[in-house]
């Protein structure tokens, strides 16, 4: 299959909002379940017609799934169950159809595995939340779970846990959410910084991209009178 058909494949089924989320959602499958490779193994997946790719073989998949420490991969995946699974009423969902949805777009290597991921979506960036307060796990059963909404999440996660994340994952995934190759207004980069989760507040955002200019030139102003990420 050429890589704009995977592209498109996810995009028209759901999986992903746009074709460049769906392009970092394709490349996950491919660095972490090492679902397809490039014909080759001379390029990533690209958006491109004319690049083509084959399916691996079962037996010599390698599924890597999130752990505690790897912010930029659970984010990814965060991304991809909340764009993938669908949703009822007040953007409410059945843990059981979430757990199928992981596995079938191979995001876990089992339901076993879905569950944990799930629940680790629920800790570390609290996408979601049980519609019964009273249990705080994600389950593989009839049980309802609501989306919540991105403007309260932040505050969520910093009730939940003390994780420190490391500049070099934030950077990593700040370069997924505003799409290198294109420039940027700081505004809009603050904007998917405090949308993302990665800031609680927009002033806590222009600290953190400051830091990622500073500590590892990640970007630059294309204006070079200012020095400074505002």
């Amino acid at each position: 299959f050429s890589g704009s058909d995977a592209i498109s494949f996810l995009v028209d089924n759901g999986y992903a909002k746009s074709r460049g989320k769906a392009l970092v959602m394709g490349r996950r499958m491919a660095y972490d379940c090492s679902l397809f490779h490039h014909e080759s193994n001379d390029f990533d997946l690209e958006d491109d017609k004319n690049l083509f790719y084959r399916f691996t073989t079962p037996d010599q998949r390698i599924v890597k799934t999130p752990e505690y420490d790897d912010f930029a991969t659970l984010r990814a995946v965060a991304d991809a169950f909340e764009e993938g699974v669908i949703v009822g009423p007040n953007m409410q969902f059945v843990g059981k159809d979430a757990v199928t949805f992981l596995v079938d777009s191979s995001l876990a290597k089992s339901r076993q595995d879905a569950v944990r991921i799930g629940q680790l979506i629920m800790e570390k960036h609290a996408v979601f939340r049980p519609i019964a307060r009273k249990d705080a796990t994600f389950k593989d059963k009839h049980l309802l779970y609501e989306f919540v909404p991105k403007n309260q999440r932040a505050d969520l996660i910093k009730t939940k846990t003390s994780l420190s994340i490391p500049i070099e994952d934030t950077a990593q995934y700040f370069v997924d959410i505003v799409e290198p190759g294109n420039n940027f207004s700081g505004s809009e980069a603050v904007d998917a910084i405090v949308d993302r989760g990665l800031a609680a507040t927009r002033s806590e955002a222009v600290l953190l991209g400051e830091k990622m200019t500073s500590d590892l030139q990640l970007f630059h102003c294309v204006q070079d009178r200012q020095r400074a990420f505002l």
